[in-house]
C-alpha cells in the first residue's frame, strides 16, 4: 500500500485497511519483483525467439526490383530488410472485431506490425521518416519540396506532415517521435487498423474529455499540417488485403507529366502498330508526345534503325503511365543489331513491370509476341 506525502495525513485511518490481510499476505514489496513495462508484455510471443526483432537487412539480392539499383544499393541508400517468421504471431488466433472478417483482421494486424518494424529500424537513420509504399508515384521535385517544408515548420509542435490525402501514405514524422508511435501500435496493434491508432495518438496528446467534438477535431489539426498539392498518387489496384480493389486517387495531386521529352539520336522509326488519335510513335522519338497504339497483336513491331551506329551504354523502353498503368507491353521480347553483325541478336524479355533494359547497337527491333493485356497499350520516347 503506497501513500502520498504521507507525514501530513493521520495514520489511524490506515489501520482498518492493514486488519483484512492475512499473514501470508503482508510479504514486503521489496521482495517482490516489480515488472518493468516491455515488449513482452504486448508481445508475448516473443519471449520464445527475442532475437526476433533484430531485422534482417538483405542487399536486394533475390528481391524484386533490388537488384533494379545495385548502386543505390552498394551506397547504403536502399536497404530492404525484413523481420524473422517468429516476429508475427499466431494470427489464428486474433479475434474477429468491427464487422471485419477473420482475414482482413489478419491483413490490418499483420500491417500494424510491419509499419512498427520499420519505424522501431528507422528511428536512427536521420531526422525525419516517411512512410511510402510501392504503387505510388511521386511528383518530379518532391524530394526538395518535403524537406523545404518540413525544415520551414521544424519550430511548430507537429506530429506528423501530410504530402498526400490517401492513407498512410506520404506522411512523414521526426524519428525521434518514432519509438513512442511504434509503442502504441504494437500496444494495440491486435484492436484497431493503423489509421485509426494514429488518430487515437491525437486524441490521447490533444482531447480534453470534458470538451466536444469539435473542439477535439480543432486540437488534433495543430499535430498535423496538410501540404498542397499532394506530392503523391496510389497507381495500384490490387490491395496486398486478397480480393480487396482499391480505386484511390488523390484529387490534389493534379495532372503529371505522361511523358519525357529526349534528345533521340537520327533514325528511321515504323511499326505495324496503328496509334490511337494522335500519339504517333514519331512524335514519341522526337520527343512531342507519347506513343499511344490500338491493341497489339502478335507478330507486331516497333523498329529503330539510326542512320549511323550509335555509340551507347544501353537503353531502356518504358511502356505505360500512371494514367494507364495497365496498358504495358507484357510479352515482348527486344532484339539488337549491332553495327558489327548482320544480324539481331534477341535479349530478354520485357520485365513484369514493362521494361526492357539491355546493351544498345546500331538497330532495335521491339516484337510483340502474344496479345499484350490492356486496351491501348502504349510506350514512353527512348530514354
Amino acid at each position: 500500500m503506497l501513500c502520498a506525502n504521507c507525514a501530513n495525513y493521520n495514520t489511524t485511518c490506515l489501520y482498518p485497511f492493514f486488519f483484512v490481510f492475512t499473514e501470508t499476505e503482508k510479504q514486503p514489496t521489496g521482495l517482490q519483483t516489480f515488472i518493468q513495462p516491455n515488449i513482452y508484455i504486448f508481445m508475448p510471443h516473443l519471449r520464445l525467439h527475442p532475437g526476433s526483432l533484430v531485422p534482417n537487412v538483405v542487399l536486394g539480392q533475390g528481391r524484386r526490383g533490388g537488384m533494379n539499383f545495385p548502386k543505390e544499393v552498394q551506397s547504403g541508400l536502399l536497404e530492404v530488410i525484413s523481420p524473422s517468421q517468429y516476429y508475427y504471431p499466431d494470427f489464428a488466433s486474433l479475434k474477429e472485431t468491427f464487422g471485419d472478417s477473420k482475414e482482413r483482421v489478419k491483413w490490418r494486424t499483420k500491417q500494424n506490425l510491419d509499419f512498427s518494424f520499420l519505424m522501431l529500424y528507422a528511428q536512427d537513420k536521420g531526422t525525419f521518416y516517411v512512410q511510402l509504399e510501392d504503387d505510388v508515384v511521386a511528383k518530379s521535385g518532391y524530394y526538395d519540396e518535403m524537406k523545404a517544408y518540413a525544415t520551414n515548420e521544424a519550430s511548430k509542435p507537429w506530429l506528423y506532415l501530410e504530402f498526400s490525402q490517401l492513407g498512410f501514405i506520404g506522411k512523414l514524422f521526426r524519428t525521434r517521435d518514432l519509438p513512442m508511435i511504434a509503442e502504441f501500435f504494437l500496444m494495440f496493434h491486435r484492436d484497431k487498423p493503423i489509421d485509426w491508432l494514429l488518430d487515437h495518438i491525437l486524441w490521447v496528446k490533444v482531447c480534453n474529455p470534458e470538451k466536444d467534438d469539435k473542439h477535439c477535431t480543432e486540437q488534433k489539426a495543430l499535430l498535423k499540417q496538410r501540404y498542397k498539392p499532394s506530392l503523391f498518387q496510389h497507381v495500384g489496384l490490387h490491395s496486398s488485403l486478397p480480393g480487396k480493389l482499391q480505386h484511390l486517387k488523390d484529387k490534389d495531386f493534379g495532372k503529371q507529366t505522361l511523358y519525357k521529352a529526349h534528345n533521340n539520336p537520327p533514325a528511321e522509326v515504323s511499326s505495324t502498330l496503328k496509334h490511337y488519335q494522335t500519339h504517333s510513335l514519331k512524335s514519341a522519338y522526337e520527343g512531342r508526345d507519347f506513343f499511344w497504339a490500338i491493341t497489339p497483336l502478335q507478330g507486331d513491331y516497333i523498329l529503330f534503325n539510326f542512320s549511323q551506329p550509335v555509340y551507347t551504354s544501353g537503353y531502356l523502353f518504358r511502356s505505360g503511365n500512371i494514367e494507364t498503368n495497365g496498358d504495358k507491353f507484357f510479352n515482348t521480347t527486344v532484339e539488337v543489331l549491332p553495327s558489327s553483325v548482320s544480324n539481331v541478336a534477341p535479349v530478354p524479355v520485357c520485365e513484369p513491370f514493362g521494361t526492357g533494359p539491355g546493351e544498345l547497337g546500331s538497330a532495335v527491333k521491339f516484337m510483340v509476341n502474344s496479345v499484350s493485356r490492356g486496351l491501348f497499350p502504349n510506350i514512353y520516347t527512348l530514354p
